[in-house]
């Protein structure tokens, strides 16, 4: 692909990316969004065919800054002890999604909390896939997909006026040991 064309949908990228952390995505025009990446709305609608369709680029390139993350933090647990993973999973979740938490929480910000909500319950499904061994549960895998999902969202946001990302997952990592030792996975005894 050209390198121009690269250069003009990373701008475009990085300005919504930009924008959605200011005001809910609902109150961002394409012609707002063009004016601030100083960029032609013929140009705009040349790569995409709406400020959605956008918008899940971005999570496609936030999926990918995710997974390089995680497999940064897991080159560090080289015996894969699951506990050490689901840190590292939740970790990268709080590190690359905490700025979209406080975005899709704003009022009239459907389409950000929809997309998180979809973003966390694809990463939770592909970290099952990859320790199914260990990660056996009681429950309908697709239930608990939702419940753990919104569980992170509610998490992250409980404390967004005084947000010590630091803190946050220090707590997580806490809960994550608490979450692998209850009932709620099947344990070999």
């Amino acid at each position: 692909m050209d390198k121009r064309i690269i250069k003009t949908q990373n701008n475009l990228k990085k300005t919504l990316r930009q924008m959605v952390m200011e005001k809910p995505f609902e109150k961002i025009s394409v012609t707002e969004l063009c004016k601030r990446a100083k960029t032609s709305r013929i140009t705009f609608y040349t790569y995409y065919s709406d400020k959605y369709d956008l918008l899940n680029q971005c999570f496609e390139d936030i999926q990918n800054e995710a997974l390089q993350r995680y497999e940064e933090l897991e080159a560090e647990n080289p015996e894969h002890q699951l506990n050490i993973a689901c840190q590292h999973f939740i970790m990268v979740l709080i590190e690359i999604m905490g700025p979209f938490v406080d975005a899709s929480a704003q009022e009239d910000s459907k389409a950000a909390a929809t997309l998180f909500y979809h973003f966390a319950v694809q990463n939770l499904k592909m970290f099952k896939e990859a320790n199914a061994e260990q990660l056996k549960t009681h429950y309908n895998a697709d239930q608990l997909d939702a419940f753990l999902s919104y569980g992170l969202w509610g998490f992250v946001f409980a404390h967004r006026d005084k947000y010590d990302r630091k803190q946050t997952v220090e707590d997580a990592k806490r809960l994550i040991d608490d979450l692998l030792a209850s009932s709620i996975f099947e344990h070999d005894h």
